[in-house]
């Protein structure tokens, strides 16, 4: 027998939330992002993603060039608060 499913529906990383199969729209399942949040501004869904990164960078014991090179580009195209985030999590990295 196989394992039970824990729940029914996707799981959106935007929204962070478990919705139903109809919430999504055909690459919706695939990239995991619902049709409300697909729909939002690509700055918006930008924003998010650059978030997720800096948190995930900020749990790594050693930070590669790869993803310092990643912050310097964040640094450069981002405004306001995410970019203020950007160079105090790079100053971490180049420590």
């Amino acid at each position: 027998m196989g394992k039970k499913k824990r729940y029914r529906g996707h799981y959106c990383w935007m929204c962070e939330s478990i919705l139903s199969n109809e919430s999504f729209s055909g690459r919706g399942h695939r990239d995991h992002i619902c049709k409300k949040c697909k729909n939002l501004p690509h700055a918006k869904r930008q924003e998010k993603m650059d978030q997720d990164f800096l948190f995930n960078v900020l749990l790594q014991k050693n930070i590669s060039k790869g993803n310092q090179k990643t912050l310097e580009e964040m640094v450069s195209r981002s405004t306001g608060c995410m970019k203020e985030k950007a160079e105090a999590v790079l100053l971490v990295a180049q420590m």
